[in-house]
């Protein structure tokens, strides 16, 4: 069990890390980072990091597709 938790949260850091998110107007990335990802571990683990992505984009905060 241990071992997907591990891997959501590398992935989930490589994104905040990731310096394609852009925002305007957006509220401060690691504050938006940190409640997104405590709503992402809300959700089944398969919608996670579309979860993640959702919240973010709420915040103000989207990814070049």
């Amino acid at each position: 069990m241990r071992f997907p938790v591990v891997t959501l949260c590398v992935l989930l850091s490589a994104c905040a890390s990731d310096p394609g998110w852009h925002g305007e107007h957006a509220r401060p990335f690691d504050e938006a980072q940190a409640e997104c990802r405590a709503q992402a571990d809300a959700h089944a683990e398969a919608l996670r990091q579309h979860a993640f992505e959702e919240c973010m984009a709420e915040q103000g905060w989207t990814r070049p597709e």
